[in-house]
């Protein structure tokens, strides 16, 4: 056999095996996961993810193709706006795995390239604020969750669905934008007490579609911009925060506002629809917005009345002690870590802010 030829075979083995290896290695690298364990402690420990304390965690630089699974109950996670980027929007895999823990929170984290961005199970008092979620095949699934909380997120260009709630309970989702998402922004399945307020819902396939016995929902303040809203068997849902704070602003909604009062049925416009906004026969926003509204939220505010004054600090009080699932639990009064409980830092937050308006 010619020499030449073996040598050039042997080289062409040695490349192939190396490249192989390589492969491997990065596959294996690429499928891996991050934990913040049960006890503070981080698996692997040269993850990109820091905490001095085991209670506050701090992303220190973009992290590629990595879940990130949290075990650990009162955990804050800061990304300090750096990146967590996955393999593929139909891969099946999430940028943060949350299951049977409490009172976490995940801030200021860019969110990409994940079949689930963000994905909750069995588990309450989760806060998502601040972060960005774009392009994922679900931003934020949630199953059988409570008292949990999207705020201020930016979540768009989802190709199955933006948020998807599923047998969720008193979850709340303010002050966020949510566009350009296929086929929904919100879905609520057979999910109760929710509370959908102050978002810009723009350009999706439906801005919400409610289903499957989604009963007891507020959703109000929300701007629905190009797109519309699609119930299945779901009723004693509240589309308005009553007279005169008003519903939603609706894109489509084309009548005139002439009249004024509980019943618009007073000369001079009030900025509100003199005409019920119809979704179905039993869905309706009572008092549609005619311009849109200027989504603004007060920590503190805790009957959503647009101020904090004396009745906010009341309502709070009234429940001093109250942990989530027991009688009475108003997780609007429940302001400052640690979550799930009301105390001492609740009601001194509310005061901090006492006298706060949205004009």
């Amino acid at each position: 056999m010619n020499r030449n030829f073996v040598i050039i075979a042997l080289l062409l083995f040695i490349l192939m095996f190396t490249l192989y290896s390589m492969f491997k290695t990065q596959k294996v690298k690429a499928n891996g996961t991050i934990y913040i364990k049960a006890d503070g402690s981080i698996n692997p420990p040269d993850a990109p993810i820091q905490s001095e304390d085991n209670y506050t965690y701090t992303i220190t630089r973009d992290i590629f193709n990595k879940t990130i699974l949290i075990e650990k109950n009162g955990t804050i996670i800061d990304g300090k706006n750096h990146k967590l980027k996955g393999s593929g929007i139909y891969v099946p895999n999430d940028g943060f795995h949350i299951s049977r823990v409490s009172n976490v929170t995940i801030k200021n984290v860019k969110i990409t390239n994940y079949y689930s961005g963000v994905s909750l199970e069995l588990c309450d008092n989760i806060v998502i604020s601040n972060n960005e979620i774009i392009n994922n095949s679900y931003a934020v699934y949630s199953s059988w969750c409570e008292c949990c909380k999207l705020i201020g997120n930016r979540m768009a260009y989802s190709q199955g669905g933006c948020v998807y709630l599923v047998n969720s309970k008193d979850f709340t989702i303010i002050n966020n934008e949510i566009f350009n998402n296929n086929v929904y922004g919100i879905r609520i399945s057979s999910s109760l007490y929710c509370r959908i307020i102050n978002n810009n819902i723009s350009n999706n396939g439906y801005g919400i579609y409610m289903r499957l016995n989604s009963n007891g929902n507020s959703i109000y303040h929300n701007n629905f911009i190009n797109n519309q809203v699609l119930i299945e068997n779901s009723k004693n849902n509240k589309w308005d925060d009553g007279y005169p704070s008003g519903g939603n602003y609706w894109s489509d909604y084309a009548c005139v506002d002439l009249y004024s009062g509980p019943y618009q049925n007073e000369t001079r416009n009030d900025g509100i629809g003199d005409t019920p906004y119809i979704i179905d026969e039993d869905n309706m926003d009572r008092y549609p917005l005619m311009h849109p509204w200027k989504a603004v939220t007060i920590v503190s505010d805790v009957n959503h009345d647009g101020k904090v004054d004396i009745l906010d600090v009341v309502l709070a009080a009234s429940i001093y002690g109250c942990r989530v699932g027991e009688p009475g639990w108003n997780s609007e009064a429940d302001v400052a870590p640690p979550y799930g409980i009301i105390n001492i830092l609740d009601l001194i937050t509310i005061a901090a802010n006492y006298g706060q308006t949205t004009t």
